[in-house]
This record gives C-alpha cells, structure tokens and sequence, in this order.
C-alpha cells in the first residue's frame, strides 16, 4: 500500500474507484499543481484583488486536497479560502506561511514516494497515453477547473467513455468552443479571472452554445449558491471532490 504522511491513501484510492495507477498519476499532477501555485502563498495579499485571487487559489488546493486524502492541508486551505473572501486580512497574514510550508513539505513528500515506485508510474503514463486513440463515435464533455488535479481526476473517470477536453479557466474554455462543440460543460465556479456564473451567463448569449447543458462544480454546499446557477441555466451541481462513480453517472443523465 502507498503510504505519504499526511494523506490518506486508501481515500485517495477510493476517489480513484481502487485504480492505483489513476491515483499515483493524481497524486503526480497534484504535485505538480502545487508546487506551480506556492509563490501565491509566499507573501500575504495588500489589496482586495489580491486576496479574492489568493482565496481562489486556495479553493483549488482544498477540493484536490480532499480529493487525494490529504484532509489537514484541505481544510487549511478552506481555512485561507474563507478569509481571502471575507477580507480577513490578520488571518492571511497570520497563517499564509504556514500553509505555504505545509503544502511545500506535502508536494516534497508525495514526490518522494512517487520517486520510489517510479516503474509503476511510468505504466501508468504509458497506459493513459495508449488509451487516447481518437474515437470518432464518442460524445464530446469539456471540464473547467483551475486544479490540474480535479481535471486529471475527471479525465480518468470519464476518458474510457467520452472524448473528455479540459481547460484549466473560462477564458480557455472559450477558446475551445470556437473549435469544438460537446454534448455537455462541466464548470467549475470559483476560478480566478472569470468565474463560473459569469461564464454560463455568456454561454447563454450565445446562440451557438446556449444550448449546451452546464454542470457546475463547487466545493461549497451552499442552497444560496446552488439556486443562484440553477437560476443562470446550470443543469445540476456536482459536490467536490467527486467519486468516479457519481460523475459518471451524473454525466450519463445529461448525455442521451
């Protein structure tokens, strides 16, 4: 069995639906992500642009921190989360560098136990690569989410059944829509830069896609929120982090 301090792998590898090598590949883009967004949390915000930017970071960290087991470094971050939102600048301040070692010291730990069964991720990678024949006859999801870990996640739950493009903001998914058109959205709502309810207002507008059904994805069960995209058109919300399982049979119901 894997075994990171920290995390719990056997929770991480239920999220996987027990496949190993989806986890430990997770557990790599986890890493990766990570390790890219540290210098958000090097040095406390000075303005409010700047901490709603930091607080979206943070909520991309919590939901794949939940997603891999790593259940301390989740709620620290739903922790700074909440505070870059309500403009709690003391709490930032107070507590931004901790949150930066321990998820420095989380991504330095799961590397290492990555390093140790190097073999079996290079498998995995090979086999990820292997399964991306083009299909012509799949039905076409798109996932938006700014966590390169929740996108892998989805990735491998969906991939064997769909033709599944991602991009990791609202702006990028704009871009693949001038390109493609797939049978349903999977949109993530708290996204620095565009967010997920200013998104599917403009895919509303838009004759081309308004057609298009919208899941959202939020790692926050709020009524408030949930009535709110329901209301902009979204077709049904998805709690993070997501089972493979429960995404795929909720993307099933919107796919004829």
């Amino acid at each position: 069995m894997l075994k990171i301090d920290g995390v719990d792998t056997a929770i991480g590898l239920d999220m996987m639906g027990g496949s190993m090598d989806a986890y430990i590949d997770v557990l790599d883009t986890y890493r990766q992500d990570a390790e890219e967004r540290l210098p958000i949390f090097t040095k406390a915000p000075e303005n409010e642009d700047a901490l709603k930017t930091l607080a979206s970071h943070a909520h991309a960290i919590k939901s794949a921190s939940a997603s891999i087991g790593a259940a301390e470094v989740s709620k620290m971050a739903a922790l700074l989360e909440r505070a870059g939102k309500d403009g709690d600048e003391a709490y930032v301040k107070e507590n931004i560098g901790h949150f930066h070692d321990e998820l420095a010291s989380l991504a330095n730990r799961i590397l290492r136990a990555l390093e140790n069964i190097h073999e079996t991720l290079t498998i995995a990678h090979d086999k990820e690569a292997s399964s991306m024949t083009s299909d012509m006859t799949r039905k076409t999801v798109m996932m938006i989410d700014d966590s390169l870990a929740n996108l892998k996640i989805g990735k491998s739950a969906l991939g064997e059944i769909y033709t599944v493009l991602t991009a990791v903001s609202a702006e990028k998914m704009f871009d693949l829509l001038e390109r493609h058109c797939p049978e349903l959205i999977l949109l993530d709502i708290d996204m620095p830069g565009m967010d997920g309810y200013d998104a599917i207002q403009k895919l509303k507008e838009n004759p081309k896609t308004r057609d298009i059904p919208v899941i959202f994805l939020t790692g926050v069960t709020d009524s408030e929120n949930e009535k709110k995209g329901l209301d902009l058109g979204a077709v049904d919300y998805i709690q993070k982090p997501f089972s493979p399982d429960n995404l795929r049979s909720r993307v099933a119901a919107r796919i004829q």
